[in-house]
């Protein structure tokens, strides 16, 4: 890794607010998102990560996914199974004074969310006479203001602008700052007030705010979801193409054949705004399925293509990752075969390339393939630990050999990965930090009035940071032992998801697909760095605030003993726990994050009294930073 890409370390500071646990059989407050961390690098072009920081909370400063909705909660497995243990969110109360600014002799209005009114005081801005030269592919909607923020004045802010470009098409739209001739890119933007004016969340105010639209995109983005799905509204939004993996090859027996989900092209297309449908065919749990489909090949080509028209697609997306090296021309000459068919009925064709095959590219021709297809989708290596070794020595040999890498998209999936001695697998973001949040049921059923209780977690370690940054996967990271071997998870979130864009966008490829793309509080929320680097190029690098990472124990009564959560960085995942005086039965939570989700898990402990194992309580919800 170039040592200007990479992050500076964790931020110093400690969270601006401390998170409270909400228990959903009661009333869930209204959500604030905690403090993201700081932007931390600056990169070298037009769009480079704001030099001040954008402070945004992911979504948005509203505290929820960027609508002003509550944080979005996510049931755990199992819930309402009395024996499971309880899964909570983390929120922030919003208890907080909404300031609103209407800045005198400008069309600009500053929304605050602070502690105090008088934090919002004092800020002011002005419209300067002229909008410095916008560059190529950009054009102005709004004057330029200096903004003068006074010290101690605190975001988020929601920030209204008028434009002297009215418009009602959100696409492209942005905050931009300038200094020193730079534009400097802030934060997404929507239009109010009929397209009189255009708002957008900002962490902490810049030294200047104007609104730029770019003409054009500067990354094509994929969605790939699954039969019967519906994508995520939030990639919708700038998607090229949707992808629905509706297709296999038919069994044995059925030469050239496909089994379809009928009809799910339709639903999609109707959730797809813009976005062309393809119609995804893959080998599905056949290995073979490829091979036999390639043999067939005239037949194969026919069903395909059929399909493909009658389904009301607009072209087919053909992911077919387990062609041995030996049918290199066979595939070649099939993909070949496959476009000509679909140019005849006016349809797309994308193809599917696994990293898997290796730097030569196995069976998976890639000049001849960019030849024949509109675009490659490159399917990443599976595993987290060599990921970006294997995944530079497969771009740069592809580059060394002439592939022209604008045609190639990374696809980038949202699942983080679990590794039980050899055997890998993919996981939803939910399912690792539920590992990770397990608590030790072994502790002492009952407890005298002031004993110490020794608290655990189950999975994770008693020294040291437990949860932790990964500088070689790029991603949070954890293990632990288990009756069935050795488990190391890597998490995915939009920190690894931004390290992954910073690799599409250093071998300059033509764009990202995501995968498991549809609607699913169970899987990280990514699309602002998505978007970020689709639209504008831009690729913010940083790591998780580091004490967010360490594991917090919270207690209803009696006291645990020793650092404050999200103190420090050190923070062991076995504490001692002193019981209150008062009898009764107490809940105890342990709360882990990757720094952008906190989880939590419940055990209710007795103090005096008859004799009672330690209970749970089903899972509830999940809250985001």
């Amino acid at each position: 890794m170039n040592e200007e890409r990479r992050p500076n370390p964790d931020r110093p500071d400690t969270p601006l607010y401390t998170p409270v646990v909400f228990d959903e059989e009661r009333d869930a407050p209204r959500g604030r998102r905690l403090p993201e961390d700081l932007d931390l690098t600056g990169l070298d072009d037009l769009d480079d990560a704001p030099r001040g920081g954008d402070r945004r909370r992911p979504g948005g400063g509203r505290g929820g996914d960027g609508d002003g909705r509550p944080p979005r909660r996510v049931r755990g497995p199992g819930e309402g199974d009395s024996g499971l243990l309880k899964i909570l969110g983390v929120v922030v109360l919003l208890g907080l004074v909404i300031v609103a600014i209407v800045l005198p002799g400008s069309p600009f209005r500053l929304i605050g969310r602070t502690s105090s009114a008088s934090a919002g005081e004092g800020v002011s801005a002005k419209a300067l006479d002229k909008v410095p030269a916008v560059p190529n592919g950009f054009e102005a909607l709004s004057k330029l203001y200096e903004i003068n923020v006074p010290e101690g004045a605190k975001g988020p802010w929601t920030i209204e602008v008028a434009l002297t470009k009215p418009t009602t098409d959100g696409t492209n739209l942005g905050f931009y700052s300038y200094d020193s001739g730079r534009w400097t890119r802030i934060a997404t933007v929507a239009p109010v007030k009929d397209g009189k004016s255009a708002a957008g969340d900002v962490g902490s105010a810049p030294g200047s705010i104007a609104v730029l639209r770019r003409s054009g995109v500067a990354r094509q983005l994929g969605l790939i979801i699954d039969a019967g799905q519906i994508p995520d509204g939030r990639g919708v939004a700038g998607a090229n193409v949707i992808a629905v993996m509706a297709a296999t090859p038919a069994a044995a027996g059925d030469a050239g054949g496909l089994t379809v989900t009928a009809g799910v092209i339709g639903n999609v297309a109707k959730a797809a705004g813009a976005a062309k449908v393809y119609l995804g065919v893959s080998p599905g749990n056949d290995a073979q399925a490829a091979i036999r489909a390639i043999g067939s090949s005239p037949a194969h080509v026919d069903a395909i293509a059929t399909l493909a028209k009658r389904e009301n697609a607009s072209g087919v997306f053909l992911d077919y990752e387990t062609v041995p090296a030996g049918q290199r021309d066979a595939f070649t000459a099939f993909v070949k075969s496959l476009r000509d068919r679909l140019q005849r009925e006016q349809l797309g064709l994308i193809v599917g390339v696994p990293a898997a095959a290796g730097a030569n590219g196995g069976a998976y021709d890639w000049a001849a393939l960019t030849g024949s297809a509109d675009a490659l989708w490159l399917r990443a290596t599976p595993d987290a630990a060599t990921y970006y070794e294997q995944m530079e020595t497969l771009l740069g040999a592809r580059r060394d050999a002439g592939a022209d890498l604008s045609k190639v998209t990374l696809i980038v999936d949202r699942r983080s990965q679990e590794r039980v001695g050899t055997t890998q697998k993919l996981i939803t973001l939910r399912d690792a930090l539920t590992a990770a949040s397990a608590i030790d049921r072994s502790v002492e059923a009952t407890a005298a009035a002031g004993a110490t209780v020794t608290l655990k977690a189950q999975n994770l370690g008693d020294t040291s940071p437990v949860l932790k940054w990964d500088n070689t996967a790029r991603t949070v990271t954890f293990s632990y032992s288990a009756p069935d071997g050795q488990h190391s998870l890597w998490l995915e979130n939009r920190f690894s998801a931004a390290f992954r864009l910073d690799l599409a966008s250093r071998f300059n490829l033509g764009g990202v697909a995501v995968a498991q793309a549809q609607q699913d509080d169970a899987l990280p929320d990514v699309w602002a760095p998505v978007t970020a680097f689709v639209q504008d190029g831009t690729v913010q690098l940083t790591r998780p605030f580091g004490p967010y990472l360490a594991p917090c124990w919270q207690t209803a009564g009696g006291s645990v003993e020793g650092a404050a959560c999200w103190s420090a960085d050190t923070v062991p995942a076995q504490r001692a726990w002193r019981a209150p005086a008062e009898p009764g039965v107490y809940d105890v939570k342990l709360v882990v994050s990757d720094g952008t989700a906190f989880v939590a898990q419940q055990i209710a402990l007795r103090v005096g009294g008859a004799s009672a194992t330690p209970t749970a309580t089903p899972a509830t919800g999940v809250g985001t930073a």
